[in-house]
């Protein structure tokens, strides 16, 4: 039989690591008893997690001190300092470590007590199971992953914005003049937050390369066709917010790959922006205006026929509003020479799409699309951006 190349298992194992991770995640393990200490670590070493060992609470603080651990599983019960008040002091001075208990069916209500007062993050009995064990140490090694990956972008963000406020001094003056311009869709909705949204999509839009205002003509498109389709103020409001910020995805990703289209990427490419967007998800996540802008930009890439991208979901799954900027998008960046090689003509791109009607694009969206098109070519009226 035979074997796997040694670089071949440790690129599967890296593969293997949660999002957020460059490195091997690191976990610290304590427990006064060495042999519970050897059998979880020769568990564990073998799935290319870094293993710390202490066998008792002022040893594991040492290694805090010393170390960058990710993930901390301690025994309940230990000489001097028992479990649950070793991970209180680590939620203390270490809080973006994550906390596991381990402990004894006797001390079930004393771990519940733990995780309720200490924000521990989970307990496992013992003896445990090896699988459970296996994907609770999975699971809170995701949530650290994704609280570092979140910390990455945003840290690469702001250094990003900076960069770009430095060299588009000339630019913000303009974008002064738009954000007067900005509708208040509903009365929670402030100007102060219209306007973060306007800015920040100044930014992805130079990021990737487009021509100034194009997310904002993006969204001139959608609430048109969102009008004629009577659609609810609500709906036009997320519309208006995922049309502004519907790139953001990208910000993040080498600049290269930031100025590639979807349709271009190779499949690592794909995989590699898919899993940015959901990181990137996280960045609008604490802000309620957005929560269905969020699901509409995530929908963006499917198709009405199943072909799209990253879920291959059905046309019935795909948000009615996703489906409106997956078309206004498109006809832009067709315009704009985004979405191809070379720029198409109104009338190209017009017929385009038309083409599309029932693969790509749902034909009741296509026809209201091309309606749109039609009364603007009619009234030779250039398009209102907001």
């Amino acid at each position: 039989m035979n074997s796997i190349p040694f670089s071949s298992f440790l690129a599967n194992i890296k593969e293997a690591w949660p999002i957020g991770f460059s490195q091997a995640p690191t976990i610290l393990l304590v427990d006064d008893e060495i042999n519970i200490l050897n059998a979880i670590n020769r568990f564990l070493k073998p799935r290319g997690y870094r293993i710390l060992m202490a066998n008792d609470a002022n040893r594991a603080l040492e290694v805090l001190e010393i170390e960058d651990v990710d993930l901390i599983i301690s025994d309940m019960r230990m000489p001097g300092m028992n479990g649950a008040q070793l991970l209180n002091k680590v939620r203390e001075d270490w809080p973006w470590v994550v906390r596991i208990l381990l402990t004894g069916y006797s001390d079930v209500n004393s771990a519940i007590t733990a995780i309720n007062e200490g924000e521990i993050y989970r307990y496992i009995a013992k003896p445990w199971d090896d699988h459970e064990m296996l994907m609770n140490i999975r699971r809170a090694l995701e949530r650290r992953g994704l609280e570092k990956e979140y910390l990455r972008l945003q840290s690469l963000t702001q250094q990003q914005n900076a960069d770009l406020l430095a060299l588009n001094h000339s630019l913000e003056l303009k974008m002064q003049q738009h954000f007067e311009q900005l509708l208040v869709m509903q009365d929670k909705t402030n100007n102060d937050f219209l306007n973060s949204l306007f800015l920040i999509s100044h930014f992805i839009d130079c990021y990737i390369g487009a021509l100034p205002g194009h997310s904002q003509r993006i969204a001139a498109w959608g609430q048109q066709i969102a009008s004629h389709m009577q659609l609810s103020n609500q709906a036009k409001q997320n519309i208006l917010f995922a049309s502004l910020i519907h790139n953001i995805g990208k910000i993040g990703l080498d600049i290269h790959l930031a100025r590639t289209p979807v349709q271009h990427m190779s499949s690592e490419q794909k995989i590699q922006f898919a899993e940015n967007l959901i990181a990137t998800a996280a960045l609008i996540r604490p802000f309620e205006e957005l929560y269905e802008a969020n699901e509409i930009i995530h929908y963006q890439y499917e198709y009405y026929d199943g072909t799209g991208f990253p879920n291959n979901i059905s046309c019935l799954d795909i948000p009615i509003e996703a489906s409106i900027l997956t078309i206004t998008k498109h006809y832009e960046e067709a315009l704009t020479g985004l979405y191809s090689s070379q720029k198409m003509s109104p009338a190209e791109a017009k017929c385009w799409i038309a083409g599309e009607k029932g693969g790509h694009y749902a034909p009741d969206i296509v026809d209201y699309f091309l309606y749109v098109i039609s009364k603007k070519e009619d009234s030779n009226q250039p398009l209102q951006n907001y």
